[in-house]
């Protein structure tokens, strides 16, 4: 399914609100010159406007630099902003809010260690969306498997490009080893998709299918090149599956908008019973929706 929808005012000022909201909640003081602290001010701007306002158009009438700006930090900080507020009771999860004070900002950096617990906390609050049990503990999170006793362990991993996937992905086998739990390895590809130290390169396409099918090459040129990892995490650890997943921004043309869509690669280990089930599941609770525009 792809949606397509105008940003309204109202929707920006409903965002900062909810982000400061759920900082707030962990008792985090958050600096005006810090990336979250800009994050709620400019997303904050865009709501100021009548609540029915379109943005970016509003406000580039009014300022066109600090639209631009804005405009591009509504997408994330609503990602963060749910996830902060879906995982906000899961056991263990001030270990991982502590970071937010830090540089976050996907479009100035996806290099930073702070991005790395957001990828967690955001798998974290999807879990919970579907109804799953979360804890943040070793490796990363541990969820229990709804109308069962069954305890999986999650290893996290966000390689800063594609040439480091595959030692995280050994990395992540041997944490779930350690770990006694039936695992799965979750790579998140962001920063492979986007690819450049210096912050997000958008991608620039006729359509989100066409931008999809971009991002599709690098997801399958990852799979390519990380088979012998893979094999070796399912014969040296009771690993269920890798999972691969990684969030692409760009421009498209028809219609003209800014548009984003999770890519993501799903790879169940076949000689584990019931693993190809589960990994299905896996992937239905995370993302329910297939992709989104906005």
């Amino acid at each position: 399914m792809t949606a397509f929808r105008t940003l309204t005012a109202g929707e920006c000022a409903s965002v900062a609100s909810l982000l400061e909201r759920a900082v707030s909640r962990f008792g985090i003081r958050v600096s005006a010159g810090s990336d979250l602290g800009r994050m709620i001010s400019e997303v904050g701007w865009l709501g100021a406007f009548a609540e029915d306002s379109p943005q970016p158009e509003t406000g580039w009438r009014i300022d066109k630099d600090r639209t631009a700006r804005a405009f591009l930090l509504v997408e994330q900080a609503g990602r963060l902003a749910r996830a902060l507020t879906y995982a906000s009771d899961c056991r263990g999860i001030r270990t991982k809010t502590r970071v937010l004070k830090d540089r976050l900002n996907r479009l100035v950096s996806l290099r930073e260690q702070a991005q790395d617990a957001i990828l967690e906390l955001e798998i974290a609050g999807r879990l919970v969306i579907a109804g799953l049990a979360v804890e943040f503990r070793e490796p990363d999170l541990v969820v229990k498997v709804p109308g069962t006793d069954l305890e999986i362990a999650i290893a996290c991993k966000r390689p800063r490009g594609v040439p480091r996937i595959r030692e995280r992905i050994l990395d992540a086998g041997r944490q779930i080893r350690n770990s006694h739990l039936p695992g799965i390895v979750l790579i998140g590809t962001e920063p492979a998709f986007h690819g450049r130290a210096a912050g997000v390169r958008h991608f620039k396409s006729t359509t989100l299918e066409a931008l999809r099918r971009d991002a599709d090459q690098t997801a399958d040129l990852i799979l390519r090149t990380s088979t012998r990892e893979i094999g070796h995490v399912f014969d040296s650890a009771p690993v269920l599956g890798v999972h691969f997943c990684g969030i692409v921004t760009g421009w498209t043309s028809e219609p003209s908008a800014y548009s984003y869509a999770w890519i993501r690669r799903t790879l169940p280990r076949l000689d584990m019973p019931g693993a190809a089930r589960l990994m299905n599941q896996f992937d239905e609770w995370l993302f329910p929706e297939t992709q989104i525009a906005a």
